[in-house]
């Protein structure tokens, strides 16, 4: 097992990134914010390329686009639904507050994945 991970310690590249996000606030509220949407950015400190990103909606937005032009309660609209549901993807659910927490552990956990890269420092 330790020759494993040392192994795999070896195949990645250790790396400092820069970290920015920005979320859309819809309405502030005495509850806190409400957000829609946001994205979160990992760059490389010394290129300044993207190394990857998140996108998290609260929303679909081609449910809404669907719902404004067919009618929410529309036979029309149904139907299209219905074809649309099996391939909507999930979206965020949860707290506003907690949408760039989420977006940050989802890029962290998958950099070791998809990136083969381990974030050491962050700027």
């Amino acid at each position: 097992m330790m020759l494993l991970l040392i192994s795999l310690s070896r195949m990645m590249t250790h790396v400092t990134v820069s970290y920015d996000a920005q979320f859309h606030i819809i309405s502030v509220c005495p509850h806190g914010l409400t957000l829609l949407y946001g994205i979160s950015i990992v760059g490389d400190i010394l290129t300044g390329l993207v190394i990857d990103y998140e996108i998290l909606l609260k929303y679909c937005p081609e449910c809404t686009t669907a719902k404004k032009y067919l009618g929410e309660h529309s036979a029309d609209f149904s139907v299209w639904y219905k074809t649309h549901r099996q391939e909507y993807r999930e979206y965020y659910v949860g707290f506003s507050n907690a949408m760039e927490v989420k977006a940050t552990e989802i890029l962290w956990k998958r950099s070791l994945e998809n990136c083969g890269m381990r974030y050491t420092s962050v700027m």
